[in-house]
């Protein structure tokens, strides 16, 4: 059996719910439903419509809470699930739990059970009354709960100021001195009490937002590389490795005769420990990154609104020139964070962008050919136009696409020698003396073994010369370098190799990040990936995908499918239509329930609040009569129940409360057109029990 005594936690006072909520429409941006919120709730005190909920119905109200939370879930679900949509589910909380809160304020009993909250209790207290055992739940008014969960959730900001410490400090303030009132603390304690309080309140206010900050900080642009995106100014050697292990897709594709590499990153700078893109050391420097994108901006052909970008004149002409053979890849995925800005895949001879999801989004390439979108949408989707020729990317410049790190010169020189590359001339001739040489010698692995005691050479050394077992990065590192001491211009690439197909569309998986490189041969830029292909076989990359991944494909496929949709101009209209009828439905349901329970009166009211043609019992006349000698006259204005409560110190908790629950029984039965007349006998025996001590 559950028992236990019952709470005596109260309503709070009128106002503190409207302000908390105004505060909270304040804070979040929806100043508008949370002036809507406040309403309801503080109409309490203007109306005198009231419902008669029983157990039941308080469960019904917290499912339908549950109801509302599941759909923010959902509508989070199809914008994007990134590192904003913990704070975009818990922002909506207040109006997730109203029905309870409403539920609550909106009936003669001051509390409800807290089963209500727990599915598995209320199981065992039916089979505790269906086997005859006597039940007691806990009980509580979910006023201030809901109060406290409201401030707290308009307190997870990015940024704090003194005016949001303020505000929070006055309703604080104003709920602990309206709980401690109730409780009977008295002033001088409460004097000690408040300071402390506060302090505590203040210190949990600064961690909710801290801890906010730094899991916003966390889901930054390029920050998680296993999302399918890398950092267009340094890449560490390792880096795909923990993309690598994401097997969720990261983008499709679409289109005929594919490219079999879609690259996201380029770098021209080897430090050892991984690259970098040298903006400022090449023919044509620049102050920073986004100087470097600015130089690639993006050109929409035939003005504002045609959806077609091209990057410079040339690019322009291949349009319109017929004898240049010309592909388009329509690719879709989520990139890697909800920034306005996001690298996207792309390919080698891209010359042109188009229809790219939502508006306002504007392209940008820098002098390596890296792509980035401005001001997309969370689900990327675009068409890419592809040439014959790389025009995009820069020609070879002598002052870092041939610069061997000078750390590495002498590993780089004594394998050179071992394979033998001095002895070939042509370019294409010693990509291929190093492809044997990798093939024979080298073997793909996905970890290194243990470090060897005494040697003191870095990993890319280790690689090079002893251990000669590491993955895709560390061959293409290492043949860049070679090549680069050969005297061709080589940079390192990042992105993805196409391997996997389902139906029309080609899948890139995080487990089907690749490096390679790309080599100056024949007065063009080529794609030159010497890592042996049993990777591809260790990786899983051309290995069918299990069941379960296979349901997270496709759910994730309709949810991008569907986001793509519902932002065409087109079916915006229709989605609208659709959520509003919907609503309205599920509204006028709603309604038609409530009134079928709503509260019948029992032959009218007098002017005193008394109805008419409703007796008192014998026993509840005793009593009122006891009573009257222990906390005076009740006016003839003053409802039983603030006769009570002004009474509460005088009478005792115990009492008190069992009291209050006789008086709420009693005006259920003149109010609530409902027979209270068993448990009303069971309370006043209790009550008069209580007296007679």
């Amino acid at each position: 059996m559950s028992s236990s005594s019952e709470s005596s936690v109260y309503a709070p006072p009128r106002l503190l719910a409207g302000v908390t909520l105004l505060y909270w429409g304040a804070m979040t941006g929806e100043a508008f439903i949370g002036l809507f919120i406040a309403i309801l709730l503080e109409a309490k005190s203007w109306v005198k419509l009231r419902w008669d909920f029983d157990d039941g119905d308080y469960v019904k109200a917290f499912q339908v809470s549950l109801g509302l939370l599941g759909v923010v879930l959902l509508l989070v679900w199809l914008d994007e699930v990134n590192q904003h949509s913990l704070y975009q589910v818990i922002k909506w909380f207040p109006l997730c739990f109203l029905p309870v809160e409403l539920a609550q304020r909106y009936v003669y009993k001051e509390q409800m059970n807290l089963n209500t909250f727990f599915y598995f209790s209320r199981l065992r207290m039916k089979q505790d009354l269906k086997e005859g055992r006597s039940v007691d739940p806990n009980q509580f008014n979910t006023g201030y709960p809901y109060l406290f969960i409201t401030i707290v959730v308009a307190t997870c900001l990015s940024q704090m100021n003194v005016y949001v410490h303020i505000s929070m400090l006055v309703l604080m303030t104003a709920m602990i001195v309206s709980v401690s009132v109730k409780r009977g603390l008295g002033w001088k304690r409460l004097v000690w009490a408040l300071p402390m309080m506060l302090v505590m309140t203040v210190w949990l206010q600064v961690e909710v937002a801290a801890i906010y900050t730094s899991y916003q900080l966390r889901g930054r642009a390029f920050q998680d590389s296993s999302e399918g995106e890398s950092n267009p100014g340094h890449s560490h050697l390792g880096q795909l490795g923990a993309m690598k292990k994401n097997p969720e897709i990261q983008w499709r594709m679409w289109g005929d005769d594919v490219p079999e590499y879609l690259s996201l990153n380029l770098y021209n700078n080897c430090y050892g420990a991984g690259w970098t893109y040298d903006y400022k050391r090449t023919e044509i420097s620049y102050e920073d990154m986004d100087a470097a994108f600015d130089a690639g901006a993006g050109l929409e052909r035939g003005g504002d609104g045609s959806g077609l970008f091209v990057f410079d004149v040339a690019d322009e002409a291949l349009l319109d020139s017929a004898d240049v053979l010309k592909r388009q890849f329509k690719l879709r995925g989520k990139g890697q964070s909800d920034t306005e800005e996001s690298i996207v895949p792309s390919v080698a001879g891209m010359f042109a962008i188009s229809e790219m999801a939502g508006g306002g989004v504007t392209p940008a390439v820098h002098p390596l050919g890296v792509l980035k979108l401005t001001n997309r949408k969370a689900v990327i989707d675009y068409l890419l136009w592809d040439g014959e020729v790389n025009i995009q990317s820069s020609g070879p410049d002598e002052n870092v696409d041939l610069v061997v790190y000078e750390k590495l010169a002498e590993a780089v020189a004594e394998l050179s020698a071992e394979m033998g590359l001095n002895e070939v001339e042509s370019p294409r001739e010693k990509v291929e003396v190093i492809r044997d040489f990798f093939m024979r010698e080298f073997t793909y692995a996905l970890h290194f073994e243990k470090h060897h005691k005494g040697y003191k050479g870095t990993d890319l050394e280790r690689f090079m010369l002893r251990d000669r077992r590491g993955h895709c990065e560390y061959f293409a590192t290492t043949a860049a370098l070679l090549l680069r001491e050969q005297g061709i211009a080589t940079r390192y690439c990042v992105g993805y190799v196409v391997r996997e197909k389902d139906g029309d569309t080609w899948i890139m998986r995080g487990s089907h990040a690749h490096a390679w490189c790309s080599s100056w041969i024949g007065g063009k830029w080529e794609i030159v990936d010497l890592t042996p292909p049993d990777w591809l076989v260790m990786e899983g990359v051309e290995n069918h995908v299990e069941w379960p991944q296979g349901v997270k494909d496709w759910f994730q496929s309709v949810n991008q499918d569907f986001s793509i949709w519902r932002g065409k101009e087109e079916n915006k209209t229709l989605m609208n239509v659709i959520m509003w009828g919907l609503g309205l439905i599920l509204l006028i349901w709603f309604g038609y329930r409530l009134y079928q329970k709503r509260a019948k009166t029992g032959g009218g009211e007098d002017a005193y609040g008394e109805a008419i043609g409703y007796e008192l019992s014998k026993e509840f006349e005793l009593i009122e009569a006891q009573l009257v000698s222990l906390i005076g006259e009740r006016p003839r204005a003053q409802t039983y129940s603030a006769w009570v409560e002004g009474a509460e110190y005088q009478l005792g908790e115990r009492l008190f409360l069992k009291v209050m629950e006789l008086v709420s029984l009693h005006e259920e039965s003149r109010f609530g057109g409902r027979d209270r007349s068993s448990e009303l006998m069971e309370v006043e025996c209790s009550v008069k029990s209580l007296l007679n001590e």
